[in-house]
């Protein structure tokens, strides 16, 4: 009787190992590139090893698992940056010329994440609701052109 529960057991096990196996990707070859924009939650500002631990290294990460390729990490966001100085001070304009660079190369680019916004609303922390609604509907108008 004793030994009935075991057979169920080790069945169990293996159809869940099986399972594990059978979801994980083909390995493909090659190599790929993720572009990460945007502002210090990007940067990785705040992790405590932000080329490991940051969401964009975490991205990284999780895209070579999955493909099961070789995945490089172009970070180009800078702390502090707002929609405006993304468009005017420069990483839009890197992020043009990255792209521009991977194609002439034919290198894949598996993904690209923008974050944005955060400092555009910070300086109206602790101010009336008109004051955070004008923020919020300037960085409206300003964010779709920067995805263009």
């Amino acid at each position: 009787m004793t030994r009935q529960p075991l057979i169920y057991v080790a069945i169990l096990t293996l159809l869940c190992c099986g399972w594990v196996v059978s979801s994980r990707p083909a390995v493909s070859s090659g190599s790929t590139v993720y572009i990460a924009l945007g502002d210090s939650i990007a940067a990785g500002i705040g992790s405590s090893l932000p080329r490991e631990r940051g969401y964009s290294a975490l991205i990284r990460d999780l895209i070579s698992r999955e493909s099961g390729r070789i995945v490089t990490l172009e970070n180009l966001a800078t702390p502090g940056e707002t929609v405006t100085s993304f468009r005017d001070d420069g990483q839009l304009s890197r992020f043009h010329d990255l792209v521009d660079r991977l194609n002439r190369g034919n290198t894949p680019i598996s993904a690209i994440t923008v974050s944005l916004g955060g400092n555009d609303m910070l300086h109206v922390s602790g101010r009336g609701s008109t004051d955070r609604q004008a923020a919020l509907d300037g960085f409206t108008s300003a964010y779709p052109a920067v995805l263009s």
